[in-house]
């Protein structure tokens, strides 16, 4: 992973290198209010860096997710695995300015993802071969304050979020299973097909 920013102009304010000896890959990136930056991705490191307050110390499945926040100079301020005990993927992650809450949003196959609060579904649906998509909502002191499984019999995968001005979140998934909750007045109300995105 590499993280660099750039002013308007063009100059290299910070630039650095953050991983382990595996593989590890970013998918997102947002801004918070202070300016931090938050990435999340997916790794398979063991050694991959995390800071104390870390809510995960190590890697217990496959790939794990992890989440890392850098201030605004590209200072490390939080770093931490983020899975259960086979294999996440972190994809999206948003700042919503309404909540002041950072949301991280992948998929897993672990049956132990870490879910907190009243969660919309508290378990995942899907067998260990079939993928749900997790919503983690984070203060801006990193700490979990709201997760969530989204998901139904077969794969389910987020494509991207957004917010509107009442700060709800709209929520893009990729899926093949056929009885996700839709609702009363929803425009199509059963899958059609093998895969709807």
């Amino acid at each position: 992973i590499i993280a660099t920013k750039f002013s308007l102009d063009g100059e290299l304010l910070f630039s650095s290198y953050f991983g382990g000896g595996g593989y590890d890959a970013a998918a997102g990136v947002t801004v918070d209010n202070q300016q931090n930056v938050w990435i999340t991705g997916r790794t398979n490191s063991k050694d991959f860096y995390v800071t104390n307050d870390a809510a995960k110390k190590s890697i217990t499945g496959a790939y794990d997710s992890y989440i890392l926040k850098l201030s605004d100079k590209g200072e490390l301020l939080y770093s931490s695995y983020l899975g259960g005990s086979l294999s996440e993927y972190g994809l999206v992650v948003k700042y919503s300015e309404k909540l002041n809450q950072v949301i991280v949003i992948g998929f897993t196959d672990s049956d132990d993802y870490p879910i907190l609060g009243n969660a919309i579904q508290s378990n995942k649906i899907g067998t260990q071969d079939e993928f749900d998509v997790t919503v983690s909502f984070f203060d801006l002191n990193s700490k979990l304050v709201w997760s969530s499984f989204v998901g139904s019999f077969n794969n389910d995968y987020p494509v991207n979020a957004t917010f509107d001005n009442e700060g709800n979140m709209i929520l893009r998934l990729y899926t093949s299973s056929y009885n996700l909750p839709v609702s009363v007045d929803a425009y199509q109300k059963n899958l059609k097909g093998n895969v709807n995105n």
